[in-house]
């Protein structure tokens, strides 16, 4: 089942490649190849096909970039880095490469808005409340926040896992 939503989730990401390639300058023919290659390029369809959360990522990260470039009137400004905030969010909830991913958008946002890209905040403090029951647990788990955040980063301590790995 869970391949099935990510297989589905490839037409969204051949709509969001398609409108970020028209919103940095590609012709309407080219942006729809760019779309088309994306969503066939091995790698992409192989993760679809996989109880992986990158598909799912990759929609969020490039549905982010896409909001920054594009200039939706009905949003405005803070409409706009609210909603960056909450795909950034969303996207931090299911895999730390979102930190490695979006570091190039926002730098770009904090020489364009400075001080208004503290906008961004509470977008993504709401885009990562699906993954703060998670947070809460580990924190009742007697897990300091350090703890939480390297394996967050780094994964689960493998020797911990495996009885009688730690003397």
């Amino acid at each position: 089942l869970l391949s099935l939503l990510n297989a589905m989730l490839l037409l969204p990401l051949a709509l969001v490649v398609h409108g970020l390639a028209v919103c940095v300058g590609t012709p309407r023919h080219l942006a729809l190849l760019a779309a088309t290659a994306t969503v066939l390029a091995h790698a992409v369809f192989w993760a679809s096909t996989k109880d992986e959360p990158y598909v799912l990522h990759a929609v969020l990260t490039t549905g982010a970039y896409w909001l920054c470039f594009t200039a939706p009137a009905r949003l405005g400004t803070t409409g706009r880095l609210l909603a960056i905030g909450v795909l950034s969010g969303l996207a931090l909830a299911i895999h730390p490469l979102t930190l490695v991913v979006l570091l190039p958008l926002y730098v770009h946002l904090a020489m364009q808005h400075k001080l208004r890209l503290l906008l961004v905040l509470p977008g993504i403090a709401l885009g990562f409340a699906p993954a703060l029951p998670a947070v809460v647990n580990d924190l009742d788990s007697s897990m300091n926040l350090f703890e939480i955040i390297r394996r967050y980063l780094a994964g689960p301590d493998q020797l911990a896992i495996i009885p009688g790995g730690r003397n």
